[in-house]
């Protein structure tokens, strides 16, 4: 887990309250998409990050809570005459007693697609218009191996269980099981918020599909401050 926005970075009832949503499916999405990455200075947005370490050397489970506060400073001009969103993130260990500065990253807003990056990585999140199944790469602005990131789903009334949006969209980024492992990273996307929710999981199993070892990442958002 390299990057917390590129491989982020519960137990299964409680995961099902962090990914919950209704089953209404729109089945002739036509979105333009920027609508769901409504990113603007002055924005403040609290996430609530839930985070499980296994260990099979240690016969453990590790579970911490934390909060992530990312304030969107200003706009910064580009090179070729367009403009990024900075965003300062902090973190507090205290459920929101004190904050610590975490760091700064940038997202932007395309005609065809949305940008996010930290870490001196660019990720193309999202791609324009917006409807079910549209595959790209969402690695093509970075020096990493191409990677197919996929819309997955369309919901109206979509809810993280803290925060509902009218609208959401899910972006796959990979999922991969079988009898040894298992690998899930999606994020949603609403309306009017930006990202509400983002899973990762990297898990090594044994035998009788138990986990041995991996890592559970959870972040769902939980105030938004326009």
């Amino acid at each position: 887990m390299a990057r917390l926005y590129t491989g982020l970075f519960c137990a299964l009832g409680f995961l099902l309250l962090l990914a919950s949503c209704d089953d209404r499916v729109e089945e002739n999405p036509g979105f333009s998409g920027p609508e769901f990455f409504a990113y603007d200075s002055g924005q403040v947005r609290i996430y609530e990050v839930d985070s499980f370490i296994h260990s099979s050397q240690a016969d453990s489970v590790q579970y911490r809570k934390i909060l992530f506060r990312e304030f969107a400073e200003s706009w910064i001009p580009n090179n070729d005459g367009s403009r990024s969103l900075r965003i300062e993130r902090s973190v507090s260990y205290d459920t929101g007693k004190t904050w610590r500065m975490n760091r700064v990253f940038s997202v932007q807003n395309r005609s065809t697609h949305a940008e996010w990056w930290e870490e001196n990585v660019r990720t193309i999140v999202l791609s324009y218009p917006v409807r079910e199944k549209r595959i790209w790469n969402g690695n093509a602005l970075n020096s990493f191996e191409p990677s197919n990131y996929s819309i997955g789903a369309i919901r109206s009334g979509y809810s993280n269980g803290l925060l509902s949006a009218e609208r959401a969209v899910r972006v796959n980024r990979q999922a991969d099981s079988n009898f040894l492992y298992r690998i899930s990273e999606y994020e949603w996307y609403g309306t009017g918020l930006g990202l509400m929710y983002r899973q990762y999981v990297s898990l090594i199993k044994q035998p009788g599909n138990r986990v041995a070892d991996g890592v559970e990442v959870y972040i769902r958002l939980k105030g938004f401050y326009p």
